[in-house]
């Protein structure tokens, strides 16, 4: 199931093209301007990856709309070793643009050995706070802010709703065929239970 969404996400990735590139503007998760590009590769199946992350930044693209709904922090997957950035990011939130929500696309630790996983939550719990903090600075929305996430994003969704050390948790969670959510069964620690509310999309393969 997992599968077919991904060539289906690319079949309309592909369609949209990237989401107003010319609008876009990336910033570190201080919120200076002025972060690198990250460098995405085509693979065999089409679909580009980021496959190192140097400098995690986010990458903002405003709604036309306005005022915005809100604003999304959007967490692409891609398994912690690469970001499936086109797909199940720009793609994503010329969409949510569309439909009147601000987006935020984590750009977020990958392939970066045993820490990944806590580099990650480390790089979005201080996204999040950039945004509830300075939200209004950066021209977002900040009367809701959502976290969504595909995959190993919804992984990283989902762990956000309960860091609540560096932030108060999103407002909402949308979690995509999240990823590593279970083990042996159970429901991992580290996601259960998921503090705010949330709208969980899995397939019938997925655990």
């Amino acid at each position: 199931m997992k599968h077919t969404l991904w060539v289906l996400a690319a079949l309309v990735a592909a369609w949209l093209g990237t989401a107003g590139a010319a609008d876009m503007r990336r910033i570190t998760l201080d919120g200076r301007d002025g972060a690198p590009a990250p460098v995405a590769s085509p693979g065999k199946d089409g679909i580009d990856r980021i496959q190192k992350v140097e400098t995690p930044c986010l990458e903002i693209f405003v709604a036309a709309q306005r005022p915005a709904k809100g604003t999304i922090l959007l967490c692409p997957g891609g398994g912690y070793r690469i970001l499936a950035i086109h797909h199940e990011g720009y793609a994503v939130a010329k969409m949510l643009n569309e439909i009147g929500y601000d987006v935020a696309i984590l750009i977020y630790h990958v392939n970066a050995g045993d820490d990944t996983r806590e580099l990650a939550i480390a790089d979005a719990k201080q996204a999040l706070s950039l945004l509830q903090e300075r939200g209004d600075e950066l021209g977002l929305s900040t009367k809701s802010i959502g976290a969504m996430g595909f995959s190993a994003g919804g992984h990283l969704a989902a762990r956000l709703t309960r860091a609540t050390a560096a932030a108060n948790p999103p407002d909402f969670a949308v979690l995509m065929y999240p990823a590593y959510l279970e083990k042996d069964g159970t429901v991992t620690d580290e996601v259960a239970p998921v503090k705010t509310p949330a709208f969980v999309y899995v397939g019938a393969e997925d655990k």
